[in-house]
Protein backbone atom coordinates (compact mmCIF):
# COMPACT_ATOMS: atom_id res chain seq x y z
CA UNK A 1 0.00 0.00 0.00
CA UNK A 2 1.40 3.35 -1.00
CA UNK A 3 2.11 5.68 1.91
CA UNK A 4 0.33 9.02 1.95
CA UNK A 5 3.17 10.57 3.92
CA UNK A 6 6.77 11.29 3.05
CA UNK A 7 9.68 12.27 5.31
CA UNK A 8 12.64 14.19 3.91
CA UNK A 9 15.74 15.35 5.88
CA UNK A 10 15.91 19.10 6.41
CA UNK A 11 19.31 19.67 4.83
CA UNK A 12 18.87 23.36 3.93
CA UNK A 13 21.21 25.68 5.81
CA UNK A 14 20.16 29.28 6.46
CA UNK A 15 22.24 30.49 3.52
CA UNK A 16 19.94 28.42 1.29
CA UNK A 17 16.59 29.71 2.54
CA UNK A 18 15.43 30.59 -0.99
CA UNK A 19 16.38 27.08 -2.14
CA UNK A 20 14.28 25.78 0.76
CA UNK A 21 11.23 27.77 -0.32
CA UNK A 22 11.64 26.75 -3.96
CA UNK A 23 11.95 23.10 -2.93
CA UNK A 24 8.67 23.27 -0.99
CA UNK A 25 6.93 24.84 -3.99
CA UNK A 26 8.29 22.07 -6.25
CA UNK A 27 7.00 19.41 -3.83
CA UNK A 28 3.56 21.07 -3.81
CA UNK A 29 3.53 21.00 -7.62
CA UNK A 30 4.25 17.27 -7.45
CA UNK A 31 1.38 16.67 -5.05
CA UNK A 32 3.14 16.78 -1.69
CA UNK A 33 1.99 19.33 0.89
CA UNK A 34 4.26 20.34 3.78
CA UNK A 35 2.75 19.35 7.13
CA UNK A 36 5.49 20.00 9.67
CA UNK A 37 9.17 20.84 10.05
CA UNK A 38 11.86 19.10 12.05
CA UNK A 39 15.06 17.24 11.45
CA UNK A 40 12.82 15.51 8.89
CA UNK A 41 10.19 17.45 6.95
CA UNK A 42 6.81 15.73 6.86
CA UNK A 43 4.77 15.87 3.67
CA UNK A 44 1.33 14.45 2.97
CA UNK A 45 -0.16 13.60 -0.38
CA UNK A 46 -2.40 16.31 -1.83
CA UNK A 47 -3.69 17.63 -5.11
CA UNK A 48 -0.83 19.01 -7.22
CA UNK A 49 -0.97 22.76 -7.45
CA UNK A 50 0.90 26.00 -7.50
CA UNK A 51 1.86 27.13 -3.99
CA UNK A 52 4.32 29.88 -3.17
CA UNK A 53 6.39 29.35 -0.03
CA UNK A 54 8.77 31.64 1.81
CA UNK A 55 11.37 30.45 4.32
CA UNK A 56 12.36 33.15 6.78
CA UNK A 57 15.24 33.13 9.28
CA UNK A 58 13.61 34.59 12.39
CA UNK A 59 16.27 35.96 14.75
CA UNK A 60 13.96 35.98 17.79
CA UNK A 61 13.86 32.19 17.68
CA UNK A 62 16.57 30.14 19.34
CA UNK A 63 18.38 27.11 17.96
CA UNK A 64 16.63 24.87 20.50
CA UNK A 65 13.14 26.14 19.63
CA UNK A 66 11.74 23.06 17.92
CA UNK A 67 8.13 24.25 17.98
CA UNK A 68 6.63 27.72 17.40
CA UNK A 69 7.06 30.00 20.42
CA UNK A 70 4.75 32.78 21.49
CA UNK A 71 7.02 35.27 19.76
CA UNK A 72 6.87 33.19 16.59
CA UNK A 73 3.08 33.11 16.70
CA UNK A 74 2.92 36.88 17.13
CA UNK A 75 5.27 37.26 14.16
CA UNK A 76 3.04 34.92 12.12
CA UNK A 77 -0.04 37.05 12.90
CA UNK A 78 1.80 40.07 11.53
CA UNK A 79 2.78 38.13 8.39
CA UNK A 80 -0.77 36.81 7.90
CA UNK A 81 -2.02 40.35 7.56
CA UNK A 82 0.52 40.79 4.76
CA UNK A 83 -0.76 37.69 2.93
CA UNK A 84 1.40 34.91 4.40
CA UNK A 85 0.22 32.01 6.58
CA UNK A 86 2.71 30.18 8.78
CA UNK A 87 3.02 26.44 8.13
CA UNK A 88 5.49 25.59 10.90
CA UNK A 89 8.73 26.68 12.50
CA UNK A 90 11.87 24.79 13.51
CA UNK A 91 14.82 26.46 15.20
CA UNK A 92 15.20 29.83 13.44
CA UNK A 93 13.40 28.69 10.31
CA UNK A 94 9.79 29.88 9.89
CA UNK A 95 7.99 28.68 6.75
CA UNK A 96 5.09 30.63 5.29
CA UNK A 97 2.59 29.85 2.52
CA UNK A 98 1.23 32.62 0.33
CA UNK A 99 -2.53 33.05 0.86
CA UNK A 100 -2.97 36.31 -1.08
CA UNK A 101 -1.80 36.85 -4.62
CA UNK A 102 1.11 39.25 -4.91
CA UNK A 103 1.57 39.26 -1.13
CA UNK A 104 3.91 41.88 0.28
CA UNK A 105 7.41 40.50 1.03
CA UNK A 106 7.79 39.69 4.72
CA UNK A 107 11.27 41.22 4.95
CA UNK A 108 13.25 43.42 2.62
CA UNK A 109 16.18 41.84 0.81
CA UNK A 110 18.69 43.63 3.06
CA UNK A 111 16.86 42.51 6.22
CA UNK A 112 16.74 38.93 4.94
CA UNK A 113 20.44 38.90 4.11
CA UNK A 114 21.31 40.32 7.53
CA UNK A 115 19.13 37.74 9.32
CA UNK A 116 20.70 34.86 7.41
CA UNK A 117 24.18 36.22 8.07
CA UNK A 118 23.68 36.75 11.81
CA UNK A 119 22.04 33.36 12.37
CA UNK A 120 24.72 31.50 10.42
CA UNK A 121 27.62 33.33 12.08
CA UNK A 122 26.22 32.60 15.53
CA UNK A 123 26.19 28.87 14.80
CA UNK A 124 29.73 28.85 13.41
CA UNK A 125 31.04 31.10 16.17
CA UNK A 126 29.57 28.84 18.85
CA UNK A 127 31.09 25.75 17.21
CA UNK A 128 34.45 27.51 16.79
CA UNK A 129 34.63 28.62 20.43
CA UNK A 130 33.67 25.18 21.78
CA UNK A 131 35.99 23.23 19.49
CA UNK A 132 38.88 25.69 19.93
CA UNK A 133 38.45 25.48 23.71
CA UNK A 134 38.62 21.69 23.69
CA UNK A 135 41.52 21.63 21.23
CA UNK A 136 43.54 24.09 23.32
CA UNK A 137 42.56 22.31 26.52
CA UNK A 138 43.65 18.99 25.05
CA UNK A 139 46.90 20.36 23.62
CA UNK A 140 47.82 22.87 26.30
CA UNK A 141 46.68 21.12 29.46
CA UNK A 142 46.17 17.43 28.90
CA UNK A 143 49.42 16.99 26.96
CA UNK A 144 51.36 18.42 29.90
CA UNK A 145 49.41 16.86 32.77
CA UNK A 146 48.78 13.41 31.26
CA UNK A 147 51.15 12.92 28.32
CA UNK A 148 50.90 9.14 28.77
CA UNK A 149 47.19 9.32 27.90
CA UNK A 150 47.61 12.11 25.36
CA UNK A 151 50.14 10.25 23.21
CA UNK A 152 49.20 6.63 23.78
CA UNK A 153 45.41 6.48 24.06
CA UNK A 154 43.82 5.72 20.66
CA UNK A 155 41.14 8.38 21.08
CA UNK A 156 43.46 11.25 21.98
CA UNK A 157 44.87 12.02 18.49
CA UNK A 158 41.39 11.68 17.01
CA UNK A 159 39.89 14.13 19.50
CA UNK A 160 42.72 16.59 18.86
CA UNK A 161 42.37 16.26 15.09
CA UNK A 162 38.58 16.48 15.00
CA UNK A 163 38.32 19.47 17.36
CA UNK A 164 41.09 21.31 15.52
CA UNK A 165 39.69 20.62 12.05
CA UNK A 166 36.13 21.58 13.04
CA UNK A 167 37.38 24.79 14.69
CA UNK A 168 39.38 25.76 11.58
CA UNK A 169 36.49 24.90 9.24
CA UNK A 170 34.10 26.99 11.34
CA UNK A 171 36.49 29.93 11.24
CA UNK A 172 36.88 29.61 7.47
CA UNK A 173 33.11 29.49 7.11
CA UNK A 174 32.72 32.68 9.18
CA UNK A 175 35.15 34.44 6.83
CA UNK A 176 33.18 33.09 3.87
CA UNK A 177 29.93 34.39 5.40
CA UNK A 178 31.42 37.89 5.76
CA UNK A 179 32.40 37.87 2.09
CA UNK A 180 29.00 36.36 1.18
CA UNK A 181 27.14 39.19 2.95
CA UNK A 182 29.24 41.88 1.27
CA UNK A 183 28.75 40.30 -2.14
CA UNK A 184 24.97 40.06 -1.76
CA UNK A 185 24.70 43.66 -0.61
CA UNK A 186 26.87 44.81 -3.51
CA UNK A 187 24.51 43.07 -5.93
CA UNK A 188 21.55 44.81 -4.31
CA UNK A 189 23.25 48.19 -4.64
CA UNK A 190 23.86 47.43 -8.32
CA UNK A 191 20.10 46.94 -8.74
CA UNK A 192 20.16 43.17 -9.20
CA UNK A 193 17.81 40.65 -7.66
CA UNK A 194 19.46 38.55 -4.96
CA UNK A 195 18.76 34.82 -4.65
CA UNK A 196 19.85 33.26 -1.34
CA UNK A 197 20.88 29.73 -2.15
CA UNK A 198 22.64 27.36 -4.48
CA UNK A 199 20.66 24.48 -5.94
CA UNK A 200 23.81 22.47 -6.64
CA UNK A 201 25.02 22.43 -3.04
CA UNK A 202 23.04 20.28 -0.64
CA UNK A 203 24.66 20.04 2.75
CA UNK A 204 23.80 21.21 6.24
CA UNK A 205 25.33 21.53 9.68
CA UNK A 206 23.13 18.65 10.90
CA UNK A 207 25.27 16.26 8.82
CA UNK A 208 28.36 17.41 10.72
CA UNK A 209 26.61 17.02 14.08
CA UNK A 210 25.76 13.40 13.33
CA UNK A 211 29.04 12.58 11.58
CA UNK A 212 31.41 13.51 14.40
CA UNK A 213 30.02 11.26 17.18
CA UNK A 214 29.44 8.38 14.76
CA UNK A 215 33.01 8.72 13.44
CA UNK A 216 34.42 8.75 16.97
CA UNK A 217 32.38 5.68 17.91
CA UNK A 218 33.48 3.68 14.86
CA UNK A 219 37.11 4.68 15.33
CA UNK A 220 37.06 3.74 19.00
CA UNK A 221 35.41 0.38 18.35
CA UNK A 222 38.03 -0.39 15.69
CA UNK A 223 41.16 0.74 17.51
CA UNK A 224 40.46 0.58 21.23
CA UNK A 225 38.97 -1.72 23.79
CA UNK A 226 35.30 -0.70 23.96
CA UNK A 227 34.47 0.28 27.51
CA UNK A 228 31.02 0.29 29.03
CA UNK A 229 31.13 3.87 30.37
CA UNK A 230 32.33 5.29 27.04
CA UNK A 231 29.64 3.52 25.04
CA UNK A 232 26.94 4.53 27.54
CA UNK A 233 27.97 8.19 27.31
CA UNK A 234 28.26 8.18 23.52
CA UNK A 235 25.08 6.36 22.57
CA UNK A 236 23.16 7.90 25.47
CA UNK A 237 23.84 11.40 24.13
CA UNK A 238 22.85 10.26 20.63
CA UNK A 239 19.61 8.82 22.05
CA UNK A 240 18.79 12.14 23.74
CA UNK A 241 19.44 13.98 20.46
CA UNK A 242 17.20 11.61 18.50
CA UNK A 243 14.44 11.85 21.15
CA UNK A 244 14.48 15.66 20.99
CA UNK A 245 14.38 15.57 17.18
CA UNK A 246 11.42 13.18 17.13
CA UNK A 247 9.39 14.67 19.98
CA UNK A 248 10.10 18.33 19.13
CA UNK A 249 9.54 19.67 22.66
CA UNK A 250 9.50 23.34 23.54
CA UNK A 251 12.53 25.00 25.17
CA UNK A 252 11.48 23.89 28.68
CA UNK A 253 10.87 20.33 27.50
CA UNK A 254 14.23 20.24 25.75
CA UNK A 255 15.96 21.31 28.97
CA UNK A 256 14.05 18.72 31.02
CA UNK A 257 14.82 15.88 28.59
CA UNK A 258 18.50 16.86 28.48
CA UNK A 259 18.74 17.14 32.28
CA UNK A 260 16.96 13.87 33.14
CA UNK A 261 18.64 12.03 30.27
CA UNK A 262 22.13 13.07 31.33
CA UNK A 263 21.41 12.11 34.96
CA UNK A 264 20.38 8.62 33.79
CA UNK A 265 23.41 8.38 31.49
CA UNK A 266 25.75 9.36 34.31
CA UNK A 267 24.19 6.78 36.64
CA UNK A 268 24.49 3.99 34.03
CA UNK A 269 28.08 4.99 33.23
CA UNK A 270 29.01 4.70 36.92
CA UNK A 271 27.31 1.29 37.14
CA UNK A 272 29.18 0.05 34.07
CA UNK A 273 32.42 1.47 35.44
CA UNK A 274 32.20 -0.43 38.72
CA UNK A 275 30.89 -3.54 36.99
CA UNK A 276 33.87 -3.42 34.64
CA UNK A 277 36.29 -3.14 37.56
CA UNK A 278 34.69 -6.14 39.29
CA UNK A 279 34.89 -8.26 36.14
CA UNK A 280 38.49 -7.22 35.53
CA UNK A 281 39.58 -8.11 39.06
CA UNK A 282 38.43 -11.68 38.50
CA UNK A 283 40.85 -12.25 35.62
CA UNK A 284 43.85 -14.47 36.26
CA UNK A 285 47.40 -14.19 35.02
CA UNK A 286 47.05 -17.42 33.05
CA UNK A 287 44.48 -15.72 30.83
CA UNK A 288 47.13 -13.43 29.34
CA UNK A 289 50.18 -14.07 27.24
CA UNK A 290 52.46 -11.45 28.78
CA UNK A 291 56.25 -11.33 28.22
CA UNK A 292 57.10 -10.74 31.89
CA UNK A 293 55.43 -11.87 35.10
CA UNK A 294 56.36 -11.56 38.74
CA UNK A 295 57.11 -15.29 38.87
CA UNK A 296 59.86 -14.78 36.28
CA UNK A 297 61.79 -12.55 38.70
CA UNK A 298 60.98 -13.77 42.20
CA UNK A 299 58.62 -15.95 44.18
CA UNK A 300 55.70 -13.78 45.29
CA UNK A 301 54.45 -14.02 48.83
CA UNK A 302 50.84 -15.17 48.92
CA UNK A 303 48.45 -16.27 46.21
CA UNK A 304 47.40 -14.47 43.06
CA UNK A 305 44.42 -12.26 43.86
CA UNK A 306 43.91 -10.48 40.55
CA UNK A 307 45.57 -9.79 37.22
CA UNK A 308 44.87 -7.12 34.62
CA UNK A 309 46.28 -6.65 31.15
CA UNK A 310 45.80 -3.62 28.90
CA UNK A 311 47.16 -2.68 25.49
CA UNK A 312 46.38 0.43 23.50
CA UNK A 313 47.76 1.75 20.22
CA UNK A 314 47.73 5.21 18.72
CA UNK A 315 49.49 6.98 15.84
CA UNK A 316 52.26 7.87 18.33
CA UNK A 317 52.96 4.32 19.47
CA UNK A 318 51.72 1.68 21.91
CA UNK A 319 51.20 1.24 25.63
CA UNK A 320 51.20 -2.18 27.30
CA UNK A 321 50.37 -2.63 30.98
CA UNK A 322 50.32 -5.70 33.19
CA UNK A 323 49.28 -5.64 36.86
CA UNK A 324 49.16 -8.56 39.25
CA UNK A 325 48.22 -8.50 42.92
CA UNK A 326 49.19 -11.22 45.41
CA UNK A 327 47.57 -11.47 48.82
CA UNK A 328 48.76 -13.02 52.06
CA UNK A 329 45.72 -14.15 54.05
CA UNK A 330 47.72 -14.59 57.24
CA UNK A 331 49.29 -11.11 57.30
CA UNK A 332 46.42 -9.36 55.51
CA UNK A 333 48.54 -7.42 53.04
CA UNK A 334 48.84 -7.25 49.27
CA UNK A 335 51.94 -7.35 47.09
CA UNK A 336 51.89 -5.55 43.75
CA UNK A 337 53.75 -6.17 40.52
CA UNK A 338 53.14 -3.67 37.73
CA UNK A 339 54.88 -3.26 34.38
CA UNK A 340 54.04 -0.59 31.78
CA UNK A 341 55.97 -0.31 28.51
CA UNK A 342 55.56 2.68 26.19
CA UNK A 343 56.95 2.39 22.66
CA UNK A 344 57.07 5.16 20.11
CA UNK A 345 59.08 6.03 16.98
CA UNK A 346 58.87 9.63 18.18
CA UNK A 347 61.40 10.32 20.92
CA UNK A 348 59.62 13.53 21.98
CA UNK A 349 56.58 11.45 23.10
CA UNK A 350 58.79 9.25 25.28
CA UNK A 351 60.64 12.31 26.63
CA UNK A 352 57.37 14.05 27.48
CA UNK A 353 56.04 11.08 29.44
CA UNK A 354 59.35 10.50 31.24
CA UNK A 355 59.69 14.18 32.16
CA UNK A 356 56.15 14.26 33.50
CA UNK A 357 56.64 11.15 35.63
CA UNK A 358 59.91 12.43 37.07
CA UNK A 359 59.21 16.18 37.10
CA UNK A 360 58.05 16.64 40.68
CA UNK A 361 60.16 14.59 43.07
CA UNK A 362 59.72 16.91 46.08
CA UNK A 363 56.95 14.71 47.48
CA UNK A 364 58.74 11.47 46.69
CA UNK A 365 61.57 9.60 48.26
CA UNK A 366 64.07 9.26 45.41
CA UNK A 367 66.58 6.44 45.77
CA UNK A 368 70.11 6.76 44.47
CA UNK A 369 70.28 4.03 41.89
CA UNK A 370 72.27 4.26 38.68
CA UNK A 371 73.42 0.94 37.20
CA UNK A 372 73.33 2.51 33.75
CA UNK A 373 75.64 -0.12 32.28
CA UNK A 374 73.08 -2.83 33.11
CA UNK A 375 70.00 -0.95 31.91
CA UNK A 376 71.73 0.52 28.86
CA UNK A 377 70.64 4.09 29.61
CA UNK A 378 71.42 6.82 32.10
CA UNK A 379 67.84 8.08 32.32
CA UNK A 380 66.83 6.11 35.40
CA UNK A 381 64.75 7.23 38.35
CA UNK A 382 63.65 5.08 41.30
CA UNK A 383 61.24 6.20 44.00
CA UNK A 384 60.18 4.33 47.11
CA UNK A 385 61.21 3.27 50.60
CA UNK A 386 64.04 1.04 49.42
CA UNK A 387 65.31 -0.88 46.42
CA UNK A 388 63.13 -3.79 47.51
CA UNK A 389 60.00 -1.62 47.17
CA UNK A 390 60.18 0.95 44.43
CA UNK A 391 58.76 2.64 41.35
CA UNK A 392 61.17 2.45 38.41
CA UNK A 393 61.12 4.87 35.45
CA UNK A 394 63.66 3.92 32.79
CA UNK A 395 63.72 5.80 29.47
CA UNK A 396 65.26 4.83 26.14
CA UNK A 397 65.17 6.79 22.86
CA UNK A 398 62.04 4.96 21.67
CA UNK A 399 60.75 3.17 24.76
CA UNK A 400 59.92 3.82 28.40
CA UNK A 401 59.62 1.27 31.21
CA UNK A 402 57.44 2.09 34.21
CA UNK A 403 57.62 -0.63 36.85
CA UNK A 404 56.42 -1.19 40.41
CA UNK A 405 58.14 -4.11 42.04
CA UNK A 406 58.67 -5.33 45.59
CA UNK A 407 62.08 -6.90 45.34
CA UNK A 408 65.62 -5.68 44.78
CA UNK A 409 66.82 -6.35 41.25
CA UNK A 410 70.16 -7.96 40.56
CA UNK A 411 72.09 -8.04 37.28
CA UNK A 412 70.50 -11.28 36.06
CA UNK A 413 66.99 -9.98 36.69
CA UNK A 414 67.74 -6.73 34.87
CA UNK A 415 69.08 -8.62 31.86
CA UNK A 416 65.98 -10.83 31.88
CA UNK A 417 63.69 -7.78 32.01
CA UNK A 418 65.46 -6.14 29.07
CA UNK A 419 65.42 -9.37 27.10
CA UNK A 420 61.75 -10.14 27.69
CA UNK A 421 60.58 -6.59 27.10
CA UNK A 422 63.02 -6.00 24.22
CA UNK A 423 64.53 -2.87 25.74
Amino acid sequence: MKSRHKYVPLYFSYTRCDDFAAYLSDMAAKGWKLVSLGAFMQFEEAEPGHTVYDAQVFMNNRENDFVPTQTTLEFSDYCKAAGWEMTDSYRKYVVFREIKSNAVPILSSVEKINSVFRASVRIDLRIFLIMAFYALLWLGVFMNTRPDMFFFHPMSPVITLVTSVVAVCSLIHIIWLILWQRTKKSLLQAGENVYIGNRNFRTGTSVLRFFIPVFLAVFYLMTGNPSGPFLVLLFGELAILVLIIIRRPDAGGTFLISLMGNICIFFLAVVFLFAGEINTSQNKAADYDVPLKAEDLYEPDGILKSAEFYRTESPFGSRTEYISVYTDARNHWDQYFRVVVYRSPYSFAIDKVYDRFTRDSSNRNEIEYAPSELWGTDRIRVYGDSLSYGYYFIAYPNALLEMQIETELDADQIRLIRQRLEL
